[in-house]
């Protein structure tokens, strides 16, 4: 186990190596994703995963029915100073699909 000194650099690395901020991409499920390699192969390994790990919604924290049915959009983030490699979140139907008005967001917040 790492101690807070040990953390505290692991976090200090990551943070010079990506930057200060991440390229972010929310593509809707079942996007067709030949053009973008990088998100192809993130999305690949994140489905590869489903079944060792429980896969939940980013924003209300349900856990993904197994077929996948319930995703209803996938968040890439990338960092600039990786261009290579990319992180991928995704979010269900429910969160999706309501139109973003005031009071949903702030029900959100």
């Amino acid at each position: 186990m790492s101690n807070r000194h040990e953390r505290r650099a692991n976090v200090a690395e990551f943070r010079r190596r990506v930057g200060n901020y991440l390229d972010t991409t929310l593509v809707p499920a079942g996007t067709r994703l030949d053009d973008h390699p990088v998100f192809a192969s993130a999305l690949v390994y994140w489905e590869s995963q489903r079944q060792a790990h429980s896969r939940q919604c980013i924003a209300c924290m349900e856990e993904f029915d197994p077929d996948g049915e319930t995703v209803g959009a996938f968040l890439f983030a990338t960092a600039p100073s990786m261009p290579g490699s990319a992180s991928v979140s995704a979010i269900c139907k429910k969160c999706v699909l309501p139109p973003l008005g005031s009071s949903n967001v702030a029900s959100a917040c």
